[in-house]
């Protein structure tokens, strides 16, 4: 085909170019779905969408200075990255310099395979607490390292401290002459200390006290410091189980370290967790400590603040990525795809668009972001071609081909999470854990038996007595203390309603941020459901009467 210049210098100018008969985006329309690779100044002033704060909660309406901020809490895809990078930016630009902010966000965690044999070095009931004293000297001795050979920081220590500090650095292993990211201290611990007597060692030394006590008295005569740690998650889905007991003592060394009554106010240490790990943390006894804290952000996503997000990015478009750009007053998927209403043949019946393409994502950001980019993709090849609308199937194909991969996904990381929960501390010790983290295929296989699991149900919406027969195959499968039912309810593929299996009109709920603490699946609901998503990923049959919609149920049919 060949495209008249006018045509192609339009493409060009917004970013896209043409190669041979297709049409390339160079730069993602709905922006680029991995806020780590992202260009920060795209992501600040074009990708990123702000939230009213008297209308959306208080994590994802968050500012981007705001430094009562010290958790971030979010599922895979949340927009965790993006908002930490956000709030390093926000932070590092304060005016006339007045806070010390690490340059660089911790981005290279510790390994799956040191996270594995420290756990194997003790007992069950007293991991956690091992990895919060870990997470603590890894902590003070990066702030430790700062202090010492930042230029900015040591002027302003007193000569006396500065010489305390240099004889305590040895004490605790410090021996490079520049400024140690918290995860390069934290992976140089791992590595020296290979068995629990010399990690006990190692942590119980008073040199630690010293440094607490000289960093407590030194920093108020320093701007308040600040550190953030993004991608601790990167390698929860090789071994869930135990980075999810690597999260949880950093979270508890975070929040220790905020109440400390002399650093707390001054070392600001701001770190990004699963939310899996956080609802961890809301079944232990300090829940009560914890549900609310201000201090905490959880990124909270539904319905209504997806919806807005989806919006947002459609009106921030060119005209040359939409299909009717002069009808902005009929609505945004008007103006986008041409159309707001989509028809729904297997029941016979037609939705709102905005709906349709909800309900088959995850209610995740970086899923409207990739499902966005695939559909501005047809409507620039539909205004190539000459076309002036775009047909519903297509929209369907488009649809149907980026749910099955969030499925799949999905489906992946619950399958890492039942392998690693029948992960023993035996096979750590001895580094056969290769079987479960390393072993690709095996991985697969177990993947499939899964999928095998979810075919028994053959549908989306089923009874009790189903549920207990597919518990009974996964158990078999998997063994007595998977329970991968409750993996899919974690992970937002398998919800319940209250109202009986026969009744056409009900609500259905799903997991997320206002239930975090209702870890298991409910085992005595009517009925159960599987999330749109799996139709497509897994092959099933849908038997509902009427769309389901994925934490909008109570609201269907306004």
């Amino acid at each position: 085909m060949t495209i008249p210049p006018i045509i192609k210098s339009l493409l060009q100018s917004n970013g896209m170019f043409p190669t041979g008969d297709s049409v390339m985006i160079d730069e993602f329309p709905f922006g680029n779905p991995d806020g780590s690779h992202a260009n920060l100044s795209d992501l600040l002033n074009q990708d990123f969408v702000h939230f009213d704060q008297s209308k959306y909660s208080s994590g994802i309406s968050a500012e981007s200075t705001d430094l009562t901020v010290r958790v971030l809490v979010g599922a895979k895809g949340s927009g965790k990255t993006a908002y930490l990078r956000r709030l390093h930016d926000g932070i590092s630009r304060q005016e006339n310099q007045s806070i010390y902010v690490d340059p660089d966000i911790g981005r290279s965690p510790p390994e799956t395979d040191p996270v594995l044999r420290f756990c194997s070095l003790f007992d069950e009931r007293i991991l956690t607490e091992k990895w919060m004293t870990l997470w603590r000297c890894a902590i003070l001795r990066s702030v430790l390292s700062h202090v010492l050979f930042s230029p900015r920081l040591r002027k302003q220590v007193d000569r006396t401290v500065l010489e305390a500090f240099d004889e305590l650095r040895k004490l605790v292993g410090l021996s490079i002459g520049t400024p140690e990211p918290i995860y390069s201290s934290a992976k140089n611990i791992l590595f020296s200390c290979r068995h629990s007597e010399e990690f006990t060692r190692f942590a119980n030394q008073p040199a630690w006290d010293s440094i607490t006590y000289y960093l407590a008295e030194s920093i108020h005569h320093l701007p308040p410091c600040c550190f953030l740690l993004d991608s601790v998650d990167e390698e929860f889905g090789h071994a869930p189980m135990h980075w999810l007991r690597a999260q949880k003592g950093l979270f508890y060394a975070v929040m220790r370290l905020l109440r400390h009554d002399r650093l707390g106010g001054r070392l600001h240490v701001i770190i990004a967790i699963r939310d899996h790990v956080f609802s961890s943390v809301l079944r232990s006894e300090h829940q009560n400590r914890y549900r609310g804290e201000p201090h905490i952000k959880v990124l909270d996503w539904g319905w209504d603040s997806i919806s807005h997000l989806l919006r947002t990015k459609i009106g921030r478009l060119s005209e040359l990525l939409c299909m009717n750009p002069d009808m902005a007053s009929g609505g945004e998927l008007l103006r986008w795809l041409g159309k707001d209403q989509i028809e729904n043949k297997s029941l016979g019946v037609t939705e709102s668009l905005e709906a349709y393409l909800i309900r088959h994502t995850r209610q995740l950001p970086r899923d409207i972001v990739q499902l966005g980019n695939a559909l501005a993709a047809i409507v620039v090849a539909a205004k190539m071609s000459g076309r002036k609308n775009i047909a519903s199937q297509q929209i369907r194909d488009v649809v149907s081909k980026q749910a099955k991969s969030f499925g799949e996904e999905q489906l992946k990381i619950c399958t890492n999470q039942i392998l690693s929960s029948n992960l023993s501390n035996e096979s750590t010790k001895y580094e056969f854990s290769d079987l479960y983290t390393g072993n690709v295929e095996y991985r697969e296989d177990m993947y499939e038996q899964l999928r095998r699991v979810l075919r028994l149900l053959g549908k989306d919406s089923f009874s009790q007595n189903d549920l207990k027969e597919a518990e009974e195959a996964a158990m078999e499968k998997f063994g007595e203390s998977s329970d991968a039912m409750s993996v899919l309810w974690q992970n937002r593929l398998l919800g319940y309603s209250d109202a009986p299996i026969s009744q056409e009109q009900f609500s259905e709920v799903f997991y997320s941020e206002h239930n975090l603490s209702e870890f298991r699946l409910p085992r005595d609901k009517p009925r159960y459901l599987l999330h749109p998503c799996l139709i497509d990923s897994v092959g099933l049959t849908s038997v509902l009467k009427r769309p389901l919609l994925p934490g909008r149920g109570a609201q269907y049919g306004e």
